[in-house]
């Protein structure tokens, strides 16, 4: 294996990481903060319409924007990160296993 070819694995598993790392953050910041900010009942004034659960399975009303932040945190992050670390799985960690005898 080339230096290259090792440096570039090091930097794809540090950049997945990284991403995962920062994406649970927000995941779990965000709903903290929606747990004590948001309103248990629905405000049409306000446009909490939508039913969002949030930290410790508590039901709390967001926005359309707000919903839609939530959405893309549990739904479109959670999904590049998943299809990341599989990829990291077949790329990285497994060659490496399969090189030292391992697999």
């Amino acid at each position: 294996m080339s230096g290259r070819e090792s440096t570039a694995q090091k930097v794809f598993a540090c950049v997945v990481c990284i991403f995962g790392f920062l994406t649970a953050i927000a995941n779990i910041g965000t709903s903290l903060y929606y747990l004590a900010v948001m309103p248990r009942l629905p405000e049409p004034v306000t446009g909490r319409i939508y039913l969002a659960g949030v930290a410790f399975n508590t039901g709390v009303y967001v926005n359309k924007g707000e919903f839609a932040w939530l959405n893309f945190l549990h739904y479109d992050m959670i999904c590049v990160v998943g299809i990341s670390v599989v990829l990291l799985a077949i790329f990285v960690i497994i060659p490496k296993a399969r090189r030292k005898g391992r697999l």
